[in-house]
C-alpha cells in the first residue's frame, strides 16, 4: 500500500491575504509566511496565502 510521505504546500484562499499573514506571524511566529519553508525527512512544505477570487 503506497503511503504518504510529505505534504509539499498548503494553500489558502483569504479575503485579506496581508491581514492572515500577519496573524500567523503575531499568533504562531511564522515570519514572512509566504516565504517560510518547514524542512523534514520527506522534503520541504511551504504555505501560499491567495485573494479569495483566486482561480
Amino acid at each position: 500500500m503506497a503511503r504518504i510521505t510529505g505534504i509539499g504546500g498548503m494553500f489558502f484562499r483569504a479575503r485579506d491575504p496581508r491581514l492572515l499573514a500577519e496573524w500567523y506571524e503575531r499568533h504562531l511566529g511564522v515570519d514572512d509566511i509566504a516565504k517560510t519553508v518547514w524542512r523534514q525527512d520527506a522534503g520541504p512544505t511551504i504555505i501560499s496565502l491567495f485573494a479569495e477570487d483566486t482561480g
